[in-house]
């Protein structure tokens, strides 16, 4: 899976945060520990109130009782109350990534009911409800429903008539209702109040991470699951490119769209599938940290997403991938390697995980 995660690059010329790394070519690659704390800080009450405000479909249906066969609706239902526990920052392997973990989400939903049997004597009654409450213990921000555990709790039924046999068979279908139906429907209404809160912070990345005027926010969703062969890693490459100097023969290269090499197109768009095998990924990480564009003494395989190599330079480049130094001889190369994904059959409350990618032009 493709854990919620943040990159950052920025000019060095700016006050870096305690979370910064500065390379030794002047480029100051950041990983926002603390950015990405307060943004998950801030995003569970946003959850917790979009909650409450997502519309939850009636229910009608048809319920035979042997006894009688009577018709049921369950409308008007609401998330009355919603809890968010706290959360952690860990690391997913194999990939080190960053992953946020809600240890727990607690909901309460209140709702309406009326049934009218279609027969003699035709009882109809109606009331109102609460329930279920529940809680999913693994949680992550991509809300992965084939990772948690739905705990149903005590369904308050309150009763406008009296009890009876009738009255009995109805709400222990009811119950089982609301264990079918609604845990159809608890995707959907996560899912909703999740993309609404990710929507809203989505525009939001400045009070977070501390960035430049220069820099573009680039949202977007990537399907989860990332599968690692034994010999090979599926990456996509995504260069940008910052030339020391915007020569005549560089600009025309941009102006013409042209790129040497198997690349084509602009620099600045193309993405590129390829496979890199694992000893030179390793090599890549290696002689990234040796020249300090990685952080220096920070490993990358221990803090952050290592398949992100941001900001390699073309002398990094040039040791391990001489064909992808060839293709920009002129200038500085602003790389990320993300993890090509496969859609692993599951039940998800998401089709994708939630990915925010922030990039920017940087000075060299």
């Amino acid at each position: 899976m493709n854990p919620f995660r943040f990159l950052a690059s920025h000019d060095s010329n700016e006050s870096p945060s305690d979370t910064d790394t500065t390379a030794d070519n002047g480029i100051t690659q950041v990983y926002s520990i603390e950015g990405v704390n307060k943004f998950i800080a801030d995003m569970i009450p946003r959850i917790e109130s979009d909650m409450e405000s997502v519309k939850i479909s009636d229910i009608d249906t048809v319920l035979d009782l042997g006894i009688t066969t009577v018709d049921l609706t369950i409308s008007d239902m609401a998330c009355s109350e919603m809890a968010i526990g706290s959360t952690t920052m860990s690391t997913l392997a194999p990939t080190q990534q960053f992953q946020a973990v809600l240890d727990h989400v607690d909901i309460n939903l209140s709702f309406s009911w009326a049934f009218q049997e279609q027969s003699f004597p035709f009882v109809s009654d109606h009331g109102t409800g609460t329930g279920p409450a529940f809680n999913t213990d693994c949680g992550t921000l991509e809300f992965s429903m084939d990772q948690c555990v739905f705990d149903f709790g005590d369904i308050d039924i309150h009763l406008s008539g009296g009890a009876s046999a009738l009255y009995n068979a109805v709400l222990n279908t009811l119950i089982g209702l609301f264990q079918d139906l609604f845990t159809e429907q608890l995707d959907q209404l996560l899912s909703s109040a999740f993309l609404q809160s990710l929507n809203s912070l989505a525009s939001s990345e400045k009070p977070y991470l501390n960035l430049d005027d220069d820099l573009r926010a680039d949202f977007r969703f990537v399907e989860p699951g990332l599968v690692i062969e034994d010999s090979f890693i599926n990456v996509l490459l995504t260069g940008y490119g910052y030339p020391k100097s915007a020569g005549p023969t560089w600009q025309k290269r941009l102006d013409d769209g042209l790129v040497p090499g198997d690349m084509d197109g602009r620099v600045n768009d193309e993405d590129i599938q390829f496979e890199v095998s694992r000893s030179v990924y390793e090599s890549i990480l290696d002689a990234g940290i040796a020249s300090g564009v990685l952080g220096g003494s920070i490993d990358p395989r221990l803090v952050g997403d290592p398949l992100a190599l941001s900001l390699l330079t073309t002398s990094t480049l040039a040791a391990v991938c001489p064909g992808l130094y060839e293709a920009y001889p002129e200038g500085e190369v602003y790389l990320e390697l993300v993890p090509s994904a496969e859609v692993v059959p599951s039940m998800t409350v998401m089709a994708s995980a939630a990915y925010l990618n922030i990039t920017g032009t940087v000075s060299v």
